[in-house]
């Protein structure tokens, strides 16, 4: 399966939002590479059934109570 790029924008300044993304990713049985571009963005490359990226890009709209993300977007790969 094709990874699915997301990039999370928003106050992302906890770092355990990075561990909070791995976690839910595996619960969904999700591959997963996680990046911190800075403080308000993190680049997340998931691969899986389009149904769990989905819901996998859901949870972390919603993300731990010690973060506010403000939007997801789907750059294109290689973006």
């Amino acid at each position: 399966m094709q990874p699915v790029p997301l990039l999370i924008t928003g106050a992302l300044e906890d770092d355990g939002f990075l561990d909070w993304i791995r976690h839910r990713a595996h619960l969904l049985d999700l591959d997963i590479s996680v990046a911190r571009l800075s403080p308000r963005q993190i680049r997340v490359s998931v691969a899986g059934p389009a149904p769990l990226v989905d819901a996998m890009e859901a949870a972390c709209s919603l993300g731990p109570a010690s973060v506010l993300v403000d939007r997801i977007d789907r750059p294109e790969a290689g973006a």
